[in-house]
């Protein structure tokens, strides 16, 4: 499964292979309005996973055992503050 990081990379990649399109402009445009909508996307994961690590310790059951995956969400949590950064210093 993709990052969050890994599609951001991508989409960027994506829009540099532009330079020859004819409607480069257009497409320039719909790319940067993915690349806004994924951003604020993360955001507001961030924001929600950020407010229930807050509310309660975040636990699974395996095998019925109850399990701390709380670590799973601080890597998602990084991540997605990875993302916004990378988005940041790309202009978007």
């Amino acid at each position: 499964m993709k990052t969050e990081l890994q599609i951001a990379k991508r989409y960027i990649e994506d829009k540099d292979k532009l330079v020859e399109a004819p409607n480069k402009s257009e497409c320039s445009l719909a790319f940067d309005c993915v690349m806004t909508s994924h951003k604020q996307s993360c955001r507001r994961f961030l924001e929600f996973l950020e407010n229930l690590k807050k509310i309660k310790p975040i636990t699974k059951y395996y095998k019925f055992q109850q399990v701390s995956y709380n670590q799973e969400v601080e890597n998602k949590i990084k991540g997605l503050h990875d993302t916004i950064k990378f988005y940041k210093k790309c202009g978007i």
